[in-house]
């Protein structure tokens, strides 16, 4: 979802800077001595700042502008990592940029200031001084440089949502099928497995129909209870239906194997539909080859595929019934 190169520590932004600094030598055509290790000292704090400057700078500009992103993502890398500690963070690093720089043009400066054949020792402490102050404010933002390499490490990880593309998302209690049809359905690979909570985050695959591509969401199951009580992998799935829902399918286990008694899915159906009443819910029975019930719902197996046509043509005829507002009604 978002590109973000590696965020080295404190130690190896340390290390990267004097390393690449310590190669600078002094220029031996310049007869002066005091001159020739002004000019070295000057390129060697020139390229530590540069070096330092340079890489916070990409670390900044690689994450996202939040004020920018879709209210989905916005909400989304909240949950993951929190926008107020990335915003603290990523404020921290270029306070450090930002001291490094002034640094190195205040000490560039004094070194200038030197002239006498006696300065030698000066221009070598000022030089010290340089590094020890380097050394100090990237240390003091060790943690924040830690931050944001987890935090990159766990947005990298996001799926690719296109919050403009037509987005069907499914949703349902945990184990009732919902990965496995999205698999049947679409080009997405779930894991798909016999247990509950199977879904740690939300899966996407795209299908075409009429030239048209959606997109489907395979959301972690959800269960009833309050929102206060929703842990990170829930809430993931009630934002994809809260901004990205064009249109919901809902699927439920009547044959009750998923291991959640079918007044709780209903039950949990009924919050649903209150909370995203202006979008088209399609309610479907799951798992007809263990069990088949007697409602009007339409029924399937997601295993042996029956009713999965049926599926495909009530979202082509949703899709062109509302063609200037699709799936919305």
């Amino acid at each position: 979802m978002f590109k973000i190169p590696t965020i080295l520590t404190q130690t190896e932004l340390l290390d990267k800077a004097f390393h690449r600094a310590s190669k600078i030598s002094e220029n031996q055509k310049i007869r002066n001595r005091v001159l020739r290790k002004k000019k070295q000292i000057i390129s060697k704090i020139n390229t530590v700042t540069d070096i330092i400057d340079s890489t916070l700078s990409k670390y900044i500009s690689a994450f996202p502008s939040f004020d920018r992103l879709h209210k989905f993502e916005f909400e989304l890398v909240n949950i993951t990592v929190g926008i107020d500690k990335l915003r603290k963070a990523l404020g921290s690093i270029d306070w450090a940029r930002q001291q490094v720089r002034n640094l190195g043009i205040m000490i560039k400066t004094k070194v200038n200031q030197l002239r006498g054949q006696n300065e030698y020792s000066k221009i070598e402490q000022l030089n010290r001084m340089f590094y020890g102050r380097v050394s100090s404010i990237i240390k003091q933002v060790g943690n924040e440089l830690d931050f944001l390499n987890s935090a990159r490490d766990r947005l990298k990880k996001l799926p690719n949502i296109d919050p403009e593309l037509t987005t069907v998302v499914v949703a349902g209690y945990p184990n009732v099928g919902k990965s496995l049809l999205v698999k049947q359905i679409s080009s997405a690979k779930p894991l798909v497995a016999k247990y509950p909570f199977t879904t740690k985050q939300l899966n996407i695959g795209h299908l075409t129909i009429n030239n048209h591509k959606i997109q489907i969401i395979d959301t972690p199951g959800l269960l009833d209870h309050s929102p206060e009580q929703r842990n990170k992998i829930e809430r993931q799935a009630i934002m994809a239906l809260r901004y990205l829902a064009d249109l919901i399918i809902f699927i439920l286990d009547p044959s009750e194997h998923c291991g959640y008694i079918i007044d709780e899915q209903n039950k949990l159906l009924t919050e649903i539909k209150a909370l995203f009443n202006d979008v088209q819910i399609i309610e479907i029975e799951n798992k007809i080859d263990l069990f088949r019930p007697t409602s009007e719902r339409l029924k399937i197996s997601a295993l042996d595929g029956q009713g999965l046509d049926e599926i495909l043509l009530l979202i082509e005829d949703s899709i062109s019934s509302n063609q200037s507002n699709p799936l919305i009604i």
